[in-house]
């Protein structure tokens, strides 16, 4: 079984090529361009599952190497060359784009105004997530990770809430700013890679043998560069205040592309690239960087414990679970790194399905405060049940795919550092706290017979059905992404337990 020739370069340009056309066909008809992206997207979606399963039956998930490789010469004076493949890592991360981007673009259907320039701007979203996770050139990753800035804010921006302006500047200018501050890491490796290789080059390997040969003290100010770059966007304390704001005016389908993608975008940078160009200095800081973790951890739980607005209340829970990302990633183990690439995934459908829930509300009964959307179960029986899925799966119930992730996360902490970080297992407790406070109040409160909402409609329930298997398969059957997982996690867990 093998790949057509250039696949991997269809799934990663065919959005953005298709993205002017979804602007220019809307145009011609309202909803054209709706369905012209939900196309686009299917096809992503149906090209990278075909991807997904020649990798499994070919079983290149044993080997170490990038597969389906794409590359040339592009500004060869300088190193810089088009260069994109997958590892296991690298492949379940397009594979969770191309699912949220189609679960999002489908429930894009409360968008009305000016969709053709909503959904041309979807699809070019699309492409630069899908960039960041195969771009094995850090002169085009920088590209699509700094691309990805530009469809999003005029996606908050323009279809946002009422402080939508705000929360879209707030966005840019933080992640931008972590995107300066990695790009001085890049740029000075960048140029001590003749001295290591015989010629200048981004090559993601190239400059990861170069940042290896630094002397300790140089290593700890470059990765903490790096570190915070990738930390603004996973994002960390302090540097988190973006992320509510941004979620609580962006849509919902570009919320659930903030929190299952874009988040992603900081811990696939601290995994692939901060931790194995820099392993003496995150060897020397991970006990910090665990602390980080813990930190998000207890800090956004309780954060979430006193919000009303549940987007706000989903907002801070991502916090917390992208906390026990970084946990994981430092704990130079493979259970604790595989923990926390699989939490990545969990997080990521979980959240994606929570965040279309709360727009739900949100479109249904106008308001997304958690008293004004408590006691409507018998009004919205199946919006009710995939809240409850939702929540649980949240707080890491044993056969839900976020248990695994946690479960193997904080085993791997306690195999690198025993006691000393036995804490964390209370941030499991309070994360159950805050999630079954808001399921009772929500769901299982006082009902209120006299409101005039209905439930879910077809594409709402397909999409939402479509998430919820997803989540409950990998939460009973780990082996069908750790099969992926395991040897990326070895390889990242060799930079710091060597």
């Amino acid at each position: 079984m093998e790949a057509f020739p250039f696949e991997l370069s269809i799934v990663l340009w065919l959005p953005i090529l298709a993205s002017p056309v979804a602007y220019f066909v809307g145009l011609a008809s309202k909803k054209a361009s709706r369905w012209f992206a939900i196309l686009i997207s299917l096809i992503d979606f149906f090209i990278s599952i075909h991807l997904a399963l020649i990798f499994w039956v070919n079983g290149y998930y044993n080997t170490t190497t990038l597969h389906f490789v794409d590359s040339f010469k592009w500004i060869p004076s300088v190193g810089i060359n088009y260069y994109i493949g997958v590892d296991g890592f690298s492949m379940i991360m397009v594979l969770l784009s191309t699912i949220l981007s189609l679960s999002a673009v489908v429930a894009s259907n409360h968008i009305h105004d000016s969709e053709h320039l909503y959904y041309a701007l979807f699809l070019l979203l699309e492409t630069s997530l899908i960039g960041v996770f195969v771009s094995f050139d850090l002169f085009l990753f920088y590209v699509f990770w700094e691309l990805v800035l530009v469809p999003m804010y005029f996606l908050i921006a323009i279809w946002g809430g009422p402080r939508r302006k705000y929360a879209a500047i707030k966005f840019f200018i933080y992640t931008h700013v972590g995107s300066v501050i990695m790009l001085i890491s890049f740029f000075y490796v960048y140029w001590h890679t003749p001295s290591v290789v015989g010629a200048y080059s981004f090559n993601l390997f190239d400059m990861v043998r170069t940042g290896g040969q630094f002397a300790l003290g140089l290593q700890i100010y470059l990765f903490i560069a790096l570190f915070l770059g990738f930390g603004i966007k996973v994002p960390i304390v302090p540097f988190h205040t973006w992320l509510p704001d941004a979620h609580v005016e962006a849509p919902s389908p570009i919320s659930v592309i903030l929190a299952g993608v874009l988040l992603k975008m900081g811990g696939y940078g601290i995994l692939r690239i901060a931790l194995p160009m820099f392993p003496a200095a995150a060897k020397m800081l991970a006990w910090y960087l665990a602390l980080i973790g813990v930190l998000n951890i207890f800090y956004a739980g309780f954060v979430a414990m006193w919000q009303l607005d549940i987007k706000r209340l989903i907002a801070y829970s991502s916090i917390a679970h992208m906390g026990i990302v970084v946990l994981g990633s430092v704990t130079g183990n493979v259970i604790g790194v595989a923990g926390a690439i699989y939490m990545m995934f969990a997080h990521g459908l979980i959240n994606g399905l929570l965040f279309l829930i709360a727009g739900v509300y949100k479109h249904h009964v106008h308001s997304r405060m958690i008293p004004d959307i408590a006691g409507l179960t018998r009004k919205m029986p199946l919006t009710s049940a995939f809240f409850v899925i939702g929540g649980f799966a949240g707080l890491g119930l044993p056969g839900l795919a976020a248990f695994v992730a946690e479960f193997l996360a904080i085993l791997g902490a306690f195999y690198t550092w025993g006691f000393s970080i036995a804490i964390v297992v209370f941030g499991a407790v309070l994360n159950a706290a805050y999630i079954l406070w808001a399921v009772q109040r929500i769901v299982f409160g006082p009902q209120k017979e006299e409101a005039d909402v209905h439930d879910l409609c077809v594409p709402e329930i397909v999409v939402f059905s479509f998430l919820t298997i997803l989540i409950v398969l990998l939460g009973i059957y780990p082996p069908l992404l750790m099969t992926f997982i395991k040897n990326p996690a070895a390889v990242i867990a060799q930079y710091l337990s060597s």
